[in-house]
């Protein structure tokens, strides 16, 4: 059997295609966080884009390269921009009544219902977003299609499995090693630039890349975070307390000489938990002053 050019760019659109998914689902949900509570949301809205992606493999020049750049700044630059844009904490119903739990979703409000513009502004970005992220993977997986289409039938696809696995094993290692959305974002628009290097499209490309790329490293200094291989966790210093904050649990723990830090932890996957106990309570409490005590 010989391998061709066409082999190895199938291969590496579908390592692109599926890591640039992990990196939308995870990212999303964090920033964004009625995606975490919807988390089938953007695994829905991206297999629906690869279908329409390979359907439209005959528009793959206009698709993937004029349209794709575009819409992945775009959609990177909300992801990333979503704090500042007020869209972390959007939503639409009563968390007391649907088990939405978490500070600032008013699990401790006197009047946690959502008012009809917070409840249209959740609908709006839910919407819109669930949309952006289908024509992104649609333009991107057109080039795929195109590939796919050169192969026979067995080998296309085998070549593309084999390129999907790869991408959901480089995640994982980008995961494990803690590694921030700004690097995941940089790795899929480096190996992205191999298909614009000799198109006319290439200063386009590049302008939304670098653009979207420098939004998130600005963003990244401006509120600065740790990614373990399941928590975005951010520290702050305040004035009087070390606040240990996810969506499911808030601790309140207060150190000697009043050394201030909040710990706000998001779990990719958010759960309902039970009361704690006293006694888990004093170990978490024990195992977050170990952790700040590192920083």
């Amino acid at each position: 059997m010989r391998y061709e050019k066409s082999h190895f760019e199938l291969l590496l659109i579908s390592f692109i295609a599926l890591f640039l998914e992990l990196v939308v689902i995870r990212w999303l949900s964090t920033e964004i966080r009625i995606f975490a509570y919807f988390k089938n949301l953007p695994l829905m809205a991206a297999f629906l884009g690869f279908g329409i992606g390979c359907y439209f493999y005959r528009s793959a020049d206009l698709l993937f390269y004029k349209a794709f750049p575009r819409l992945i700044g775009l959609l990177a630059a909300i992801i990333a921009l979503a704090p500042v844009l007020d869209l972390t904490r959007v939503i639409f119903v009563d968390p007391r009544q649907y088990f939405l739990l978490g500070t600032g979703f008013g699990d401790h409000a006197e009047v946690s219902a959502p008012s009809f513009f917070q409840a249209t502004k959740a609908y709006f970005v839910i919407v819109f977003v669930f949309i952006l992220v289908v024509a992104t993977f649609t333009a991107l997986t057109s080039k795929m299609g195109e590939f796919l289409n050169r192969q026979t039938p067995l080998l296309g696809y085998s070549v593309n499995v084999l390129g999907s696995l790869l991408g959901i094993l480089g995640f994982s290692i980008a995961s494990y090693i803690e590694s921030p959305p700004l690097v995941w974002l940089l790795l899929v628009y480096l190996l992205l630039v191999y298909f614009y290097w000799s198109r006319p499209e290439l200063t386009l490309a590049l302008f939304y890349f670098i653009g979207s790329a420098a939004i998130v490293a600005r963003l990244s200094f401006v509120v600065p975070a740790f990614w373990s291989p399941y928590y975005q966790i951010a520290v702050h210093r305040l004035t009087r307390r070390i606040l240990l904050k996810s969506a499911s649990r808030s601790i309140m723990m207060v150190f000697k000489k009043f050394r201030i830090f909040r710990l706000g932890i998001w779990k990719m996957f958010p759960r309902l938990f039970s009361v704690l106990t006293v006694a888990t309570t004093i170990f978490l409490m024990s195992s977050a002053e170990e952790r700040l005590n590192r920083y």
